[in-house]
């Protein structure tokens, strides 16, 4: 958090509530200090943004695994077939 946002500790003249309507405590900057934290709020991550980004992961594991499958079973089909044509001469 941004030191700027940070407000000392009140001290023995300022009082702890003003007793307006915006919740009983805090004073009128208490409003302020609301509408900055909510701005920020804005770029932090819902549940929903986790479980989309969670579903997107397994399926781009899911792909890549089958492409890592299938390079392999290339690659040793190709080994194979090359083995005799090394190894035994016409």
């Amino acid at each position: 958090m941004a030191r700027e946002n940070l407000r000392p500790a009140p001290t023995s003249e300022e009082p702890l509530g003003s007793g307006d309507d915006n919740g009983g405590g805090g004073g009128p900057r208490h409003g302020e200090r609301l509408a900055r934290i909510e701005a920020n709020l804005e770029h932090v991550a819902t549940r929903e943004d986790v479980a989309e980004v969670k579903a997107l992961i397994e399926r781009k594991e899911s792909t890549m695994l089958r492409w890592l499958v299938g390079v392999i079973a290339i690659a040793a089909i190709s080994l194979l077939a090359a083995l005799p044509r090394t190894f035994i001469s016409p």
